[in-house]
């Protein structure tokens, strides 16, 4: 979990490339970046997670643990109306470093995966031939032609997008869904949840969402959004996680929250009131916490399909 892998970076247009096949790539090396530098800037976002080798190492071991604690990278539902073969497109917004574009690539070689993101953190050395990335902010419309895709995700936006603007964008996301197609969407719920360390972690999250106008607990709002969009529900699955287990799941999610607090300590820290100097220690007794006060993270994945 949260290993290293081998960047590169090239220079980019400000402006997103309206081509299917754009490329970006990522830094071949971990440098020291300023605040400016390791935060987005885009000035339509509300995000506030970072942007830097450390964060897309996070989000690459977030990836399997959300894939094992849903039972895969799509749920059952999503097999029964899509075949991810030879013409089956997949988008994946705000797909952050790719792990999920990879991981699906990879299994379906005969399905074509998009993915984007407002940075250009995309792998180019290696990566299957079937996968296809470009910059793109889906608060300013996603480069693609309406109908263009049988299956669309988007997961892990709630640091992202406001409250208002859930409706617009599952709007954008069904333009370009093909009618019949499959939108999967999956977001936590953030609890008050823990004891110590790890409760004041989840309460400054839930904090930092509010004070950008965000919804913590958009995970368990996720169905009504999609009904009220005009979706189908077709499967709507809810996950918990206990992180005092000594299972193989709680582990990851244990090195990611720590992990989580590690890159974003200059927002965190103020927030929770912890001082530079202090941070390592706050560090160490978040995993501790975890464990002693049964710490959990929960979380929903919905299926809906457009209609035909």
């Amino acid at each position: 979990m949260g290993s290293k892998v081998s960047r590169q970076r090239k220079r980019q247009s400000n402006s997103p490339s309206k081509k299917m096949d754009a490329k970006k790539v990522i830094p071949s090396s971990p440098v020291n970046s300023t605040a400016s530098e390791k935060y987005h800037t885009v000035s339509s976002s509300s995000y506030w997670l970072a942007k830097d080798n450390e964060e897309q190492d996070r989000l690459m071991g977030q990836h399997f643990a959300v894939k094992e604690g849903f039972g895969g990278n799509v749920l059952p539902k999503v097999l029964e109306v899509v075949r991810f073969d030879a013409g089956t497109k997949c988008l994946d917004v705000g797909c952050g470093p790719g792990t999920w574009c990879l991981d699906m690539a990879t299994e379906y070689p005969e399905c074509q995966i998009y993915g984007v993101d407002m940075s250009d953190i995309f792998p180019e050395a290696i990566r299957p031939p079937n996968t296809h990335f470009m910059q793109a902010n889906v608060l300013e419309g996603l480069p693609f032609e309406d109908n263009t895709f049988d299956f669309v995700q988007a997961r892990l936006l709630v640091a992202a997008l406001k409250v208002e603007q859930w409706p617009l964008v599952i709007k954008e996301y069904l333009r370009v869904l093909k009618p019949g197609g499959i939108l999967q969407m999956l977001e936590p719920d953030y609890k008050e949840t823990g004891g110590g360390a790890s409760l004041k972690l989840v309460q400054t999250v839930i904090k930092l969402c509010h004070m950008r106008g965000q919804n913590p607990h958009i995970g368990a709002d996720l169905a009504r959004l999609m009904e009220e969009a005009g979706l189908t529900i077709l499967e709507n699955r809810y996950s918990t996680i206990d992180h005092s287990e000594d299972t193989k799941l709680a582990a990851e999610w244990i090195w990611d929250w720590c992990y989580f607090a590690k890159v974003t300590c200059e927002v965190i820290g103020p927030v929770v009131g912890v001082s530079q100097e202090d941070y390592p220690q706050f560090l160490k007794d978040i995993e501790s916490s975890m464990k002693e006060y049964h710490f959990t993270t929960h979380g929903y994945c919905v299926v809906g399909q457009k209609s035909s």
